[in-house]
C-alpha cells in the first residue's frame, strides 16, 4: 500500500514537471525567436549601412584633373578611380562629346572616348596631336593618385595615332594668381590648366599672355622655360 502511494505521488510529480517544463520550453522558444528576429534585422541593417558607406566613399571626390587639345574637358575623378563629373570648358567640347557617355567610366575609357569623338570631329588628325593634362592641388598633393592616373591617362592616349606628344602639367597653387589665372580662361575659352600653363610660360618668357594665347600647344612647349612637364613622343 506504501509502494502504491509512493508511485501515484512520483507519478504526480512526474506530471507537474512535465507540464512546467513544456511550458518553459514553449517560452524559451519563443523569446529565442524574437530574438534571433531582431538579431537578424540588425545585422541586415548593418549590412546595408556597410554597403551605403562604402558607395559614398568610393564616390567621394579626390581631385580633377582638364585635358586640352583645343576643346577644353575638365573630370572630376572619384576615389573608386571612376570619373565622377566631366564639364565642356568651351563650346568645341560640347560639341564633340554631348553625346558621349563618359561618366561612371573608368579614367582610361573616359580618355579613349575622348579622344575618338576628337578624331571623328576633325579635332585631331594622325601625328600631329598634342596633348595638355593639367592636374590640380589635390592630385598634385596624393603622389599615389598622380602616379595612377598619370599611368592611365598615358595608356589610353598612346593608343590613338592622331597624338604625337603628351605634356603632363601640374596646375599652381599660388592663390595670388588665381584670379589672373580665371581671367585668362574666361577670356580665351581655354581651361583653368592651360591658362595656368599660359601665364607661367608668360612670366617665364616676358611674352605677353595675348601673344602666347594664339600659340598651339605644340609651340608652347617649344618655348624656353623652367615648367615641370614631362614630354611623351609616341611616334
Amino acid at each position: 500500500m506504501k509502494t502504491e502511494k509512493l508511485l501515484n505521488a512520483i507519478g504526480n510529480i512526474d506530471g507537474n514537471l512535465i507540464a512546467d517544463a513544456e511550458c518553459y520550453e514553449r517560452s524559451f522558444r519563443i523569446i529565442n525567436w524574437h530574438k534571433f528576429k531582431v538579431t537578424a534585422a540588425c545585422l541586415t541593417l548593418l549590412f546595408f549601412a556597410g554597403i551605403t558607406a562604402h558607395a559614398l566613399f568610393s564616390n567621394m571626390t579626390v581631385g580633377a584633373f582638364t585635358m586640352d587639345v583645343n576643346p577644353s574637358v575638365e573630370y572630376t575623378v572619384a576615389k573608386s578611380g571612376k570619373v565622377k563629373n566631366v564639364q565642356f570648358l568651351n563650346k568645341d567640347a560640347e560639341k564633340a562629346l554631348h553625346d558621349v557617355d563618359l561618366k561612371k567610366q573608368d579614367v582610361e575609357v573616359a580618355v579613349e572616348r575622348t579622344v575618338d569623338a576628337y578624331e571623328a570631329c576633325g579635332y585631331m588628325k594622325k601625328s600631329n596631336g598634342t596633348v595638355l593634362i593639367s592636374f590640380d592641388s589635390r592630385i598634385n598633393g596624393n603622389n599615389k593618385l598622380k602616379q595612377d592616373l598619370t599611368s592611365k591617362i598615358r595608356n589610353a592616349l598612346e593608343q590613338s595615332d592622331s597624338v604625337e606628344s603628351i605634356i603632363f602639367h601640374d596646375e599652381s597653387d599660388n592663390k595670388s594668381g588665381e584670379k589672373q589665372i580665371e581671367k585668362i580662361a574666361d577670356e580665351f575659352d581655354i581651361s583653368h590648366g592651360k591658362a595656368d600653363f599660359i601665364l607661367a610660360a608668360s612670366n617665364e618668357t616676358g611674352l605677353a599672355v595675348d601673344e602666347l594665347s594664339k600659340l598651339s600647344l605644340a609651340e608652347l612647349v617649344t618655348l624656353p622655360n623652367d615648367i615641370e612637364i614631362t614630354t611623351l613622343h609616341t611616334n
